[in-house]
């Protein structure tokens, strides 16, 4: 894998995982050619489930993010942070700061 920043690009793909109790659940912080999927995972009881600083590209599919102080927190910035709409972001003290785009499935 290349660093972020140095011209590589990276692919994380996060899926039928339980992340838990933790300070940051996912924490994301990349160039424009780093893409990180979250698909079928259990992400709970952490300060914050996801966290996205930057360019990058998230996608979230299938997953329940419950039980943290806050859900997801996407910064406004260039990337694009997506969501197939089939996720359940509930019961945190805050579910969303910023904009998720629902895609739906495809």
């Amino acid at each position: 894998m290349t660093a972020p920043g140095t011209g590589g690009s990276l692919a994380l793909n996060i899926s039928n995982s339980v992340i838990s109790n933790n300070y940051q659940g996912v924490s994301i912080y990349g160039n424009a050619k780093t893409v990180v999927t979250v698909a079928a995972s259990q992400i709970n009881s952490n300060g914050i489930g996801i966290v996205d600083f930057g360019q990058e590209q998230l996608f979230v599919k299938q997953s329940v993010i419950s039980g943290n102080t806050t859900g997801v927190n996407v910064s406004p910035g260039t990337g694009s942070y997506n969501s197939a709409g089939d996720n359940t972001i509930r019961g945190n003290v805050t579910d969303v700061i910023g904009t998720l785009t629902n895609i739906g499935t495809q």
